[in-house]
């Protein structure tokens, strides 16, 4: 379920239905839209930045099995395709000093996970209050996740008034929610908006860092039985799935 496209603070009524919705064992919430993302642009479109096709010791990012298609649950036979080396401008570990700079998905291809275990990647806009909760409960969690070897990327898709988010929106995202870990852009959802399943953010996909496989797609911001953010309800049980399938050597 979603709750309508709005800048306006979320009301009494919508925290309301949240707790009903959690009582009825619904764990996802997020904010729709009245227009698609943009699930057309499967290659991307246009022109990408430019960036890497090696991981940091040297290790080509896997270029067969990509897709869409998650595995979708940790009890699933079935793998989920890899997700393309799409690379992004943004800010690394949000530092705004050096400018904008490259950020490849190839930055976390990590087989021998000497650095990363679980990429995670969201989808937000300036405008969707979801997106800024999920913001908010993340940044505290940071320290614990990078313990975990757990990288999050959040890609900022849209401004304030539902247009392609620009640099000034990622600024204005970065210093309102003091974030302390990897912003990037993806206007208008150029890149990532194939793996949408509707209209709405955020946008949420965890990734086994060491093959790329997408293991899970969602179209919502994970919230537990009690109707609070849950981002560690959302990675433990991919965490414990990847522990549990070591590569084979």
């Amino acid at each position: 379920m979603t709750f309508p496209r709005s800048r306006a603070n979320v009301s009494l009524s919508s925290l309301s239905l949240l707790a009903l919705l959690a009582a009825a064992g619904v764990g996802l919430v997020s904010c729709s839209s009245s227009k698609p993302t943009n699930q057309g642009l499967a290659g991307g479109g246009g022109s990408d930045p430019t960036g890497t096709e090696m991981n940091p010791y040297g290790v080509a990012y896997p270029t067969t099995g990509i897709g869409f298609k998650p595995r979708a649950d940790p009890s699933s036979q079935a793998p989920g395709d890899k997700i393309k080396n799409f690379k992004f401008l943004g800010y690394v570990n949000s530092g705004k000093s050096s400018g904008l700079t490259t950020v490849s998905l190839a930055d976390f291809f990590d087989p021998e996970m000497r650095q990363y275990k679980l990429l995670h990647i969201s989808v937000a806009g300036v405008w969707c209050y979801w997106c800024k909760e999920e913001t908010k409960a993340l940044v505290p969690l940071i320290p614990q996740l990078k313990d975990k070897r757990v990288i999050y990327i959040t890609a900022l898709s849209e401004n304030n008034d539902h247009g392609p988010a620009a640099q000034k929106d990622l600024d204005f995202w970065v210093d309102s929610w003091h974030t302390n870990y990897t912003q990037v852009l993806d206007p208008g959802n150029r890149e990532l908006g194939p793996f949408f399943t509707s209209a709405g953010i955020p946008w949420n996909g965890n990734f086994d860092a060491r093959t790329m496989e997408i293991l899970s797609s969602t179209t919502s911001a994970p919230a537990g039985a009690d109707g609070q953010i849950d981002i560690l309800g959302d990675v433990n049980p991919w965490l414990d799935w990847i522990d549990k399938h070591p590569l084979a050597k």
